[in-house]
């Protein structure tokens, strides 16, 4: 007889059938029925629930019930693009520009990628998408010198990171970043096709290309109930000595 808390028990047996029965967003059975079937509380069935909504598996709306979430994207520290993590995990990027210019940068740009004021930056404003699903919104900075005619090429449905490395010799190698949470406002909330201030993570980086120069610089807003970042963390020297 297993020796689990009943509440662990139901949130093992309600995990299995999301994977076997369920789509995401399908509309799961409400609480009294779910007690039912397991001959549990509601109360036992609501704490198995919260479980899974603290691992994302589910989301619930007010008024109306609780639902499968789609799965999370999980994002590690290699430098990758946005392209590459989605087809390694079997989906279908896609991209719309919102915005694609020739500007001036500010200064905590032209800071960021060693240039002076009056040095143009190409500018791009976009939404990404996994499976027509939109994941996050970006901006991005790139010194014009670097890359002329990049406002030509076709950035709906190629790799950044591809275009620069075939038509510019531009190879990302490394990149400086950091990761914060913030609250989406209503605007960038109705792209991400969200609710208003939902959680996201704010993802700044500026990247440099294998002679150690700053080629791009952005700011991405990834969706918090689509995105996840895994890191590998090992103890100091002094410590695991």
């Amino acid at each position: 007889m297993s020796q689990l808390p009943k509440h662990r028990h139901i949130h093992q047996q309600l995990t299995a059938e999301l994977d076997a029965t369920y789509r995401p967003n399908d509309r799961l059975p409400p609480e009294r029925e779910l007690a039912s079937q397991f001959h549990v509380s509601r109360m036992t069935v609501r704490n198995a629930l919260d479980q899974l909504e603290r691992e994302r598996r589910i989301y619930r709306i007010k008024g109306l019930g609780t639902f499968v979430a789609q799965p999370a994207i999980t994002k590690t520290v290699v430098l990758s693009s946005f392209s590459e993590d989605i087809r390694r995990r079997g989906m279908i990027p896609s991209t719309t520009v919102l915005a694609a210019e020739l500007s001036l940068p500010d200064e905590a740009t032209a800071q960021l990628l060693k240039l002076d004021p009056t040095d143009p930056v190409v500018h791009f404003h976009r939404v990404r998408y996994a499976d027509r699903t939109p994941i996050c919104l970006e901006k991005v900075y790139l010194p014009a010198r670097l890359v002329p005619d990049l406002l030509s090429e076709d950035l709906t449905t190629s790799s950044l990171y591809s275009i620069l490395a075939q038509h510019y010799d531009l190879r990302p190698s490394r990149a400086d970043q950091t990761i914060k949470s913030v609250l989406l406002t209503d605007e960038e909330s109705a792209l991400l096709h969200v609710p208003p201030h939902s959680a996201a993570f704010l993802v700044q980086r500026t990247t440099s290309d294998q002679r150690n120069r700053p080629i791009e610089c952005g700011i991405s807003l990834y969706r918090g109930d689509r995105y996840r970042y895994e890191l590998e963390v090992s103890p100091s020297p002094t410590e695991a000595s």
